[in-house]
């Protein structure tokens, strides 16, 4: 991309090779404009006429009423025509040597009679509103081919009905000296267009870059400019709508407008108003706009000279104050661009348009610079504005550089102490991870140790219990003529030495700790033997309990063997210990489509309700357990078992009493081990 100075250079350059052309192009013009072939001072007399109605021969009976004028005719009504009367004599041998130039071109109506020595009129029309096929010499301004002989004086009446426009500047020429001033002002107006265009372009440049309003205003501001420029010149009639004169005029006050509302906004935004004062730019910009739409109606509607000229009235004496009034603080306050810009070229631009406005309205006399004053303020205006916006861009970049240094500083600090942070990080990750591998092997060994020590007291602990076994056999053997009593007793201690037994070899092995580590394997398991097991294995708690089983005997389930056994044999039990001597303990079982259900079902007390939640809950023990021996954590690890398979466990109180424990275990099932 194009550096901001390299940039600046070209467009300087571009813009004073274009102003060097513009400025010689119009002195050039100047010269030969300032020597006309035929000179008009003293020639001119003009007739306003207010009512559009008055005829050659009425303008005619009224010579006496002539007023001599110098070289720029001018009414004092907003809507009359002028007639100008002047005479001329022909020096030249050829009679058609002369073209006489009406401007501006602006003028709606442009009528020349020629009186003949004959008596006889000929008549010639021109005008912006008149196609350029019917005009008998094609150019933006209304030229007449004047029949003059050598040595005969001929009259001349010229009715110029202006329209908007206030002034009309007669200019009688060779064709010739005519086709090299008109060459030269064309080269002009092309340059001056050209430069127009330049600041356009630069200006979207700027704000594709910078993404900032002022630019776009700008843009949009020279835009309307080089549009008013081009239909006031005529330019735009001969070269764009050569057949659409009509519409010259709608489009010459949607040009003037929108400049004017343009050059408001661009202040505004220029200045930063809308930033201070956000409240009262809206509105202010809203008031204006909406004149400006007016003004385009009303124009629209066929009443545009007075539209155009109310509309003047309201720049000059409102909206010129109101904005000198309030944008002179902001722009005060602002920096040296804008505020220079704002003094030096605001009133330079103010100057010059009321300077214009004072020819118009006849407090200044017509001149050159009259008629080209606002060409030349509004360019230098804009080379003024548009040093100041590359500026403001200059000041926008470096401001924008110095934050990028600066953020990438910081990022270079912050990447240091990232850095220094992820280190730290690290060396602490480490730590924490040798302190997690010390407390896993510490627990390993932990684990270790506990295995060893629950071997070890099972291998002591079966010693005694084959004793108390074999003792118990022996008792058994003699005491066979013993009490029935006696003998229930010495069978109870059998049973419950073999169920000690039975819990050592299943749970207490060194086969089952390896196996307890692994996770569950379910399998297809037979539940009536599983059932016939864990009733056996309850007998040695029962007090004369019934325990019942009511279960298919080719009922076979999928669950890990040993967590069932054990999930079981807590069940029952528990509804040993805890239901009244006598009473009914059953187990069942069914399947279905989902699955299998296997219920416990006591005829001891309800549990109450505030405790059938806690009862799952790990070393809970109910209020009924106060007197009977337990860790509560039968009924925690069942449910754990129910959890890993899948299943649920939960407990039921049927309306005719007693407790339910129903165990669920599903068909699909997803083991967590």
């Amino acid at each position: 991309m194009m550096r901001f100075p390299t940039l600046c250079k070209s467009i300087a350059l571009l813009l004073l090779l274009y102003l060097t052309a513009m400025v010689h192009g119009f002195a050039h013009a100047v010269t030969i404009v300032d020597q006309p072939k035929l000179d008009l001072r003293g020639q001119l007399a003009q007739l306003v006429d207010r009512s559009h109605a008055m005829t050659l021969a009425d303008i005619r009976a009224a010579d006496a009423t002539f007023a001599p004028v110098a070289d720029q005719v001018q009414r004092d009504a907003v809507d009359a025509a002028v007639w100008i009367r002047f005479s001329l004599r022909g020096t030249r041998t050829d009679p058609h040597a002369y073209w006489l130039e009406v401007e501006p071109a602006i003028l709606e109506h442009v009528t020349l009679y020629s009186l003949q020595p004959d008596g006889n009129v000929t008549q010639h029309a021109a005008g912006s509103l008149l196609p350029f096929s019917q005009r008998g010499i094609t150019y933006r301004h209304a030229i007449f081919q004047l029949d003059l002989p050598a040595g005969e004086t001929r009259q001349y009446y010229l009715r110029v009905d202006s329209g908007m426009w206030r002034t009309a500047r007669l200019t009688v020429w060779e064709p010739m000296a005519f086709l090299a001033a008109s060459g030269t002002e064309q080269l002009g107006f092309g340059l001056y267009i050209g430069m127009y265009a330049l600041l356009v372009l630069a200006s979207l440049w700027f704000e594709r870059v910078m993404r900032d309003k002022v630019y776009l205003c700008f843009a949009l501001y020279v835009t309307a400019c080089i549009f008013i420029t081009l239909i006031s010149t005529g330019l735009w009639q001969q070269y764009v709508m050569p057949e659409s004169g009509r519409v010259i005029v709608q489009f010459y006050a949607l040009s003037f407008v929108m400049m004017i509302g343009a050059a408001v906004q661009f202040f505004v935004v220029f200045v930063g108003l809308h930033r201070t004062r956000p409240r009262l730019t809206r509105h202010g910009l809203l008031g204006i706009w909406a004149l400006c739409a007016v003004t385009m109606c009303a124009s629209l509607a066929g009443y545009h000279r007075y539209a155009l000229y109310f509309f003047n009235l309201t720049v000059i004496f409102v909206i010129l104050p109101l904005g000198v009034l309030f944008l002179s603080g902001p722009a005060m306050r602002s920096e040296n661009e804008i505020r220079l810009t704002f003094v030096g070229g605001g009133f330079l631009l103010v100057m010059s348009y009321l300077y214009s406005a004072a020819s118009s309205y006849h407090v200044l006399a017509p001149n050159w610079l009259t008629n080209n004053i606002m060409y030349i303020s509004s360019m230098t205006f804009f080379l003024i504005v548009f040093y100041a916006i590359s500026r403001r861009y200059y000041t926008m970049r470096l401001a924008q550089e110095t934050a990028q240094r600066e953020m990438l500083r910081l990022s270079h600090r912050s990447e240091r102490e990232l850095e220094k942070l992820v280190d730290e990080r690290t060396r602490a990750l480490k730590e924490a991870k040798q302190s997690a591998e010390s407390a896993l092997n510490h627990a390993h060994a932990v684990q270790q140790e506990q295995r060893h020590f629950i071997a070890t007291v099972s291998h002591e602990l079966r010693t005694p219990l084959a004793v108390i076994d074999a003792s118990a056999q022996n008792l058994q053997r003699d005491a066979a003529v013993a009490s029935d009593k006696h003998q229930l007793r010495v069978q109870k201690i059998r049973q419950a030495t073999k169920r000690l037994s039975s819990l050592f070899n299943d749970y207490l092995s060194d086969e089952r700790f390896a196996q307890l580590s692994q996770p569950m394997v379910p399998q297809e398991v037979a539940v009536a033997p599983l059932f016939a097991d864990t009733i056996e294995a309850a007998f040695t708690l029962s007090d004369h309990h019934t325990l019942q089983m009511q279960v298919a005997p080719d009922l076979h389930l999928w669950a890990d063997p040993y967590g069932l056994r054990l999930t079981l044999r807590t069940l029952v039990d528990n509804a040993v210990k805890y239901s009244p001597p006598g009473s009914t303990v059953l187990l069942s079982a069914q399947a279905d489509i989902d699955g299998w259900t296997i219920d416990v079902h006591d005829d001891g007390l309800a549990i109450a309700e505030d405790e059938r939640v806690l009862i799952f809950e790990r070393y809970y023990r109910g209020r009924a357990s106060a007197s009977r021996v337990g860790t509560g954590l039968g009924l925690a690890l069942a449910r754990r078992f129910a959890e890993q398979h899948g299943g649920t466990l939960q407990l039921l109180c049927p309306p005719s009493g007693g407790n339910v424990f129903r165990l669920t275990l599903p068909r699909v099932q997803n083991i967590d081990g």
